[in-house]
């Protein structure tokens, strides 16, 4: 069964609900302006190694495309280097997330269900984090509704032209946010090939417009990559590790639904799933509109819950997904979608799911508020976002106290350290990762990679985590002609240790991937 979408000219409230929704965008982001303004969260350790990227633009970098950092280079170049500033792009995004969450429910079903939609992702915790903390994730959730907007308007009979080029650049601007991306031309094509109303799509000219378009935001990806023996690659492959015993699947499994059910509210995301399954049982039956959805929400999502007996899924990898499950789940509340009498009974609980996610939200908001003015309950519900600004001035201070400062090079242990200290040390200095390994691990070991200050003319204050140690020493004490222990510093639930190394004169030469065993070399 072909339906067309709705015609939202042809709903008589269509002027209430926009009212309504340009409410909604205005309060979710005065919401979440207010949040990082007011209260004082220390950068967490992504953030504060996104920033550090964000002082070397480029065209990529080890783990991640450049979005993130050319946002957060906008942002503080234009308001000064705050903590404001760095997650200013995140509530500014999520805002327009949620404004093209209501156009894509409205172009499908009705008004109504488009602000329903966009009320749904808006009020789950998830969402809250995700316009709070400036991460990947904001502009690619941001890109990724701007696509589905911009891809299904593109698609209509007799649709503006205009539309393929914006969803092309949405595309683009994806592919330089998160590799998630690359599902959605995947799952573009699937729908296409699926419909039989659509399917003459693929073979106009337009569509190949669009994949055009979206192939010029991956090419400065893959040629800085080409120049770096593709070791982005090396680093998405460490999320695809699958469990090391039999029964593993278990736990992974139920993580994964607990982790869903926290990010989207305990009530909202059963009724998610439930509606959406049984819709995908009826996919053959359902109009284009729900197909749609369908393709880009429960197929893919179905895929991720496999996945889950396999291996460890980290909450957010599944978060786009829920944009067009969002949209899907409006329309079954407003009664566009059909799951049977049984399971439409739960229709009235699609409300009170909206207000148990924002109860959720600020019970998480009222915690976080806590923890940011007095610093209670730091370890218990806050471990990385509070104590990191404290340590750097106490870190600071034991700098200035060093004599011959100006040939002393500050090394942290690893890279969230090395990231926080770089942001909140006064005058934010230029800080090294310490080299535990040989292979590059971090942006830190790329830049590194060409190390020149081995002449023994530098000091090293090495900043170590004591509650991370290694065996052994903390540093190759042949590489210095001394090692000082300088100071133990306690901040809060953070304790750092200081040591100065005389004299460095040796320094790892780092490499992008350990080199094969030779299969015919003899052992030894």
């Amino acid at each position: 069964m072909t339906s067309p979408a709705v015609d939202p000219a042809a709903q008589p409230d269509d002027a209430r609900w926009l009212r309504r929704a340009a409410l909604l965008v205005g309060a979710v982001l005065a919401a979440r302006l207010l949040c990082i303004a007011l209260v004082p969260l220390d950068l967490v350790p992504d953030e504060a190694y996104y920033w550090t990227w964000s002082r070397v633009p480029d065209w990529c970098y080890y783990s991640k495309p450049p979005m993130v950092a050319w946002l957060i280079w906008a942002s503080t170049h234009l308001l000064g280097t705050t903590a404001f500033s760095v997650r200013l792009p995140a509530a500014l995004l999520n805002a327009g997330m949620v404004a093209a969450l209501f156009a894509l429910g409205r172009s499908l079903f009705s008004a109504r269900a488009g602000f329903l939609a966009a009320l749904a992702f808006a009020l789950a915790p998830g969402c809250f984090a995700l316009g709070m903390l400036m991460t990947i994730d904001p502009p690619l959730l941001c890109c990724w509704a701007v696509a589905l907007l911009a891809f299904w308007r593109a698609i209509q009979p007799g649709a503006a032209r205009a539309w393929w080029p914006a969803a092309g650049g949405a595309v683009a601007a994806g592919f330089l946010s998160k590799q998630m991306m690359l599902v959605f031309p995947v799952l573009a094509v699937l729908f296409l090939a699926t419909s039989r109303g659509y399917r003459r799509v693929l073979l106009g000219p337009w569509f190949y417009l669009f994949i055009l378009i979206g192939l010029c935001g991956l090419a400065p990806v893959l040629w800085w990559n080409s120049q770096h023996e593709w070791v982005i690659l090396q680093h998405s492959s460490q999320h695809f590790k699958a469990n090391r015993h039999a029964l593993d699947f278990i736990a992974t499994f139920f993580q994964f639904i607990g982790t869903q059910a926290a990010v989207m509210s305990p009530v909202l995301w059963p009724l998610l799933v439930v509606s959406g399954m049984w819709s995908l049982g009826t996919f053959r039956r359902q109009g284009d509109s729900v197909r749609f959805l369908l393709m880009f929400s429960m197929v893919p999502l179905s895929c991720v819950a496999l996945m889950s007996f396999r291996q460890k899924i980290l909450p957010n990898w599944p978060a786009v997904f829920y944009l067009a499950g969002c949209v899907l789940g409006a329309a079954w509340a407003c009664g566009f979608v059909s799951c049977g009498t049984l399971v439409d009974k739960a229709r009235s609980l699609f409300v009170p799911g909206l207000w148990l996610g924002l109860g959720f939200t600020a019970i998480a908001c009222a915690l976080l508020s806590v923890v940011g003015l007095t610093g209670t309950g730091e370890q218990l519900f806050s471990k990385q976002l509070s104590g990191w600004k404290a340590l750097g001035s106490d870190v600071g201070g034991v700098i200035a106290a060093q004599p011959d400062t100006n040939c002393l090079l500050l090394v942290a242990k690893n890279r969230a350290l090395a990231s926080e200290l770089a942001f909140y040390l006064p005058q934010r200095p230029h800080v090294y990762e310490w080299p535990l390994d040989v292979v590059v691990y971090s942006q830190y070991h790329l830049w590194q990679r060409s190390f020149d200050k081995t002449n023994g003319a530098y000091d090293v204050l090495l900043a170590w985590d004591p509650r991370k140690p290694v065996a052994g020493l903390p540093v190759e004490t042949a590489w210095f002609a001394r090692v000082d222990h300088v100071a133990s510093i306690t901040s809060g639930a953070r304790r750092v240790e200081l040591y100065r190394g005389r004299a460095l004169s040796n320094w790892r030469q780092m490499t992008y991937h350990l080199p094969a065993p030779d299969r015919h070399a003899q052992p030894r």
